[in-house]
């Protein structure tokens, strides 16, 4: 008996886990996921879809329903997609590759998670972006191994608030939470790192992959990135790094 409660029990987990994505939980505002082909595209007409490694990125579509679909009209910045079989990625060259969508987040408090394959280059992963020298961002910083990720609050070239945690290199899920005189971090779900900040939010005028600023790009490997206009609880935090570390290959349980 014992072990059929067991496997009773295994697969109504398993079930669950299969049935959760991120529009599980309320708030989602955007939700992009490189795993998903018919949610790309090699133009911003959405008339061509990406269907094999190589091919450009021009168009990936909003999954959260409210239609925040992420674009790059120009051909030369557009990420590539890859895979190898298990995994998906957009893959950025560090140049001038990146995506955009008008910002969909107008005020703290709000979370930022990016699942990444790789990183190549110590800058903007995913940023809520004002201007040059105002915005709020997932970065990555040092790399190597361990790799630095960075969640930064900027509210001016004179004042920038961040926190970070170090981890092996290799996939990471990256959560950055932005609230009201505080902004944290947590990567794979470990216990939030936080620093105290102060200043306003925005207004930001675009959600960026891959360049917190003009001029400024990152070279790396990027997953998937959800986005919430709320501060998610610690077992929504957990089912969401779970759900995008199970689509690395890894689990975190």
């Amino acid at each position: 008996m014992f072990g059929l409660d067991w496997n009773i029990s295994t697969l109504s987990a398993k079930r669950r886990e299969t049935e959760f994505s991120p529009a599980s939980l309320a708030g989602l505002v955007a939700w992009y996921d490189a795993s998903d082909l018919s949610a790309l595209y090699q133009d911003t007409a959405m008339t061509t879809a990406v269907t094999q490694t190589g091919d450009p990125v021009a168009a990936m579509l909003d999954k959260s329903g409210n239609g925040n679909h992420m674009t790059q009209t120009s051909a030369a910045a557009r990420p590539l997609y890859g895979t190898n079989t298990d995994q998906h990625w957009l893959a950025f060259d560090g140049v001038d590759d990146f995506m955009s969508v008008a910002a969909p987040i107008s005020d703290y408090s709000f979370t930022m998670v990016v699942a990444v394959e790789d990183v190549g280059s110590s800058r903007g992963l995913a940023t809520l972006n004002q201007d040059g020298s105002r915005y709020w961002s997932i970065h990555a910083g040092d790399l190597g191994d361990p790799t630095t990720y960075r969640v930064l609050d900027r509210q001016g070239a004179a004042t920038t608030y961040e926190t970070s945690q170090n981890v092996p290199s290799g996939p990471a899920v990256v959560l950055g939470q932005w609230i009201s005189g505080e902004t944290s971090i947590s990567v794979d779900n470990a216990t939030f790192s936080s620093v105290a900040t102060s200043g306003t939010y925005g207004p930001a005028v675009d959600l960026r992959l891959c360049s917190f600023r003009a001029g400024n790009f990152t070279v790396g490997k990027v997953q998937s990135l959800a986005v919430y206009d709320r501060v998610l609880t610690a077992s929504e935090r957990t089912l969401l790094v779970s759900f995008m570390a199970q689509k690395q290959g890894r689990s975190l349980v």
